[in-house]
């Protein structure tokens, strides 16, 4: 995967973990090529949560031109505990950007089941 994520025709992929945290009571959410984490109560907040933070970060690094920064790989420990969950349940989830005049513009859209 290497430190910019992975690329196909103009699109950057990004790992997410979210586990649940039984002694927090928690479901954790990390974003492995940011090493980003946030945490909530529901899965679906910790999974909305994430998905905004990365977000967030993507158009910070854009709009101040500031990419050389945005990639901070996880530590090597969680990478192996994403993929020897590789088979549990996954989502594709699509999220486009485009920058017009340094504006960032951003569109979510989940893909079709």
């Amino acid at each position: 995967m290497g430190s910019s994520g992975e690329h196909s025709n103009g699109v950057m992929a990004f790992h997410i973990l979210i586990k649940f945290d039984a002694g927090e009571k928690e479901w954790m959410a990390h974003c492995l090529e940011l090493d980003i984490e946030t945490a909530a109560e529901k899965f679906e907040d910790a999974k909305s949560d994430i998905l905004a933070i990365i977000e967030g970060q993507i158009g910070y690094a854009f709009a101040h031109d500031n990419l050389d920064n945005l990639f901070n790989s996880a530590p090597r420990s969680v990478w192996k505990e994403f993929y020897e969950c590789v088979e549990g349940p996954n989502e594709k989830i699509l999220i486009k950007k485009y920058v017009v005049e340094n504006e960032v513009v951003s569109e979510f859209s989940a893909p079709s089941p």
